[in-house]
């Protein structure tokens, strides 16, 4: 039943984000009542179809509807002083977002050129402005309403409803910022943004660059302050995702909760309190697309256990998609981020372990050939969607994933503790740091040479997206087919001895 229930859900949204939200909400509307009232009158043997549509059609009503109140809150006020210079006053209502040349940081518009208005805006200025969450700012610049462009690889990206799916009507750049005054924000998550704030300054203290802002990447999704010329290395290894707190290192996290609760509270206890610190890790770290519906899946099987339900990966991959898109249906096509995250964890669900069984000829100690299956059927995964959005594919990702994701664990959970005890005495933590610097130079070193290499990632321009999403195609296709033929082989060897 969940996954029909899921598929409708996708379905309408996909519906109502192409189309007239209201047209598409009347249509599912007619659709889902008809078939209800086809399945009480209906004969007995096309009653189960009829119920299955209704289902699927209520369903799809549901997703279409949420489209439609999404797009019914929002207001386009701020287009109205679009023309020239503008002073905006709001506050920041999300983690400001460092890099070299620049802060970026989302703006709920309070008041603009002493109107009343109402709008999210996406500022960005110089980086030496210190701002944080909570602060009620100035903002001096012109209004302007996002465009779609194109990329390096000849693809258009929809800047405006990329934008739309986070809420954001319009930007600011090279704005002049100054704080009016410290308002806080939501208590609790203003709270939890402090203490990230405090842990990033003593991973600084204990730590050089750039194996500081590695471990605040890791531990934190904080990779602002790696530099450009870095991330871009580990964009071409294949290895990026261990920084922007993927799903395996938010899994790393819920594991390290869970195992350290479970030593002195009772079992539901321990569940809960590693739920609740699974939903909080989620909130300091900004609530990313990849953060939130790994933190879902978490917090659903902790669930599910502490009520000693079986419990799914798959089911709770799917739930969790479901629970994001009725959030915010407009990730589902618009946010990229989401839609490798998803693809790439139902890959490894479903097939990682059969693929790392085929891998004999890799050893199975620190757990090589489970990471090479896991990053294979990944990459796998997403390798269409990468070509189709991005058109850059990374060629060194598996090998460099099987050198590097080995040492994270180990990296992460060292460098916590080296942060907790440099807040006693750094003294004290000198011998867990020097262990943590040695994981995190290696992991530097592994990914920058990999993202060196003259062949490390492909780019297929736009004129040659369909011809190269046909080959992959036919060599999945191939491939399938002979692993298929093996396994019969296999069985009809067995069946004959």
């Amino acid at each position: 039943m969940l996954p029909l229930v899921v598929s409708g859900i996708v379905f309408g949204v996909l519906v109502g984000t192409v189309s007239s939200a209201f047209i598409a909400l009347l249509f599912f509307i007619t659709l889902a009542l008809a078939t209800l009232a086809l399945s009480f009158l209906t004969i007995h043997s096309r009653k189960a179809l009829y119920i299955i549509l209704s289902v699927f059609f209520f369903s799809s009503l549901l997703g279409t509807a949420r489209v439609f109140i999404f797009d019914v809150s929002f207001t386009n006020e701020l287009g109205a002083f679009e023309q020239g210079q503008s002073v905006v006053l709001g506050s920041v209502i999300a983690s400001p977002e460092y890099t070299e040349s620049s802060v970026r940081f989302r703006m709920k518009v309070t008041s603009v050129n002493d109107n009343e208005v109402d709008g999210v805006v996406l500022v960005s200025a110089n980086p030496f402005t210190e701002i944080v969450y909570g602060d009620y700012v100035r903002v001096r610049g012109v209004l302007k309403k996002p465009e779609s462009f194109i990329t390096d690889s000849g693809r258009t990206f929809d800047y405006e409803r990329y934008l739309y799916a986070r809420h954001i009507t319009h930007t600011v750049s090279f704005a002049q910022v100054s704080v009016e005054k410290h308002t806080g924000g939501n208590p609790v998550v203003s709270f939890l943004q402090k203490v990230k704030n405090t842990l990033v300054r003593r991973i600084e203290t204990i730590l050089p660059d750039p194996e500081a802002p590695l471990l605040s990447g890791l531990l934190l999704g904080e990779r602002q302050s790696l530099g450009e010329e870095l991330y871009t290395s580990f964009q071409k290894a294949g290895v990026v995702h261990m920084i922007v707190l993927s799903g395996y290192n938010v899994s790393l996290v819920a594991h390290a909760f869970l195992k350290t609760t479970s030593f002195f509270l009772p079992r539901v206890m321990s569940f809960s309190t590693a739920g609740i610190g699974i939903i909080a890790f989620a909130l300091m770290t900004g609530a990313s697309e990849t953060t939130v519906r790994a933190s879902i899946m978490a917090t659903l099987i902790i669930v599910a256990s502490v009520l000693k339900r079986p419990h799914s990966a798959l089911r709770a991959l799917l739930l969790a998609g479901a629970i994001m898109v009725l959030i915010n249906p407009y990730i589902l096509l618009f946010n990229l981020s989401f839609q490798l995250s998803f693809l790439a964890t139902a890959g490894i669900i479903l097939a990682a372990d059969p693929v790392a069984k085929k891998l004999t000829f890799l050893p199975t100690f620190f757990g090589i050939r489970d990471i090479a299956g896991a990053t294979i059927v990944a990459q796998a995964s997403v390798l269409p969607l990468l070509i189709v959005s991005i058109g850059s594919v990374s060629i060194v990702s598996p090998i460099a994933n099987v050198a590097v994701i080995g040492a994270v664990p180990w990296a992460m959970a060292f460098g916590f503790i080296a942060s907790m005890l440099s807040f006693i005495s750094p003294v004290i933590a000198f011998p867990v740091t020097v262990i943590t610097e040695a994981l995190l130079i290696y992991i530097l070193k592994v990914s920058v040479w990999f993202g060196g290499l003259p062949f490390a990632s492909l780019t297929i321009p736009q004129s040659f997206m369909w011809g190269a999403l046909v080959v992959v195609a036919l060599s999945y296709a191939t491939l399938g087919y002979v692993l298929i033929r093996g396994n019969e082989k296999r069985l009809l060897l067995r069946s004959g001895s």
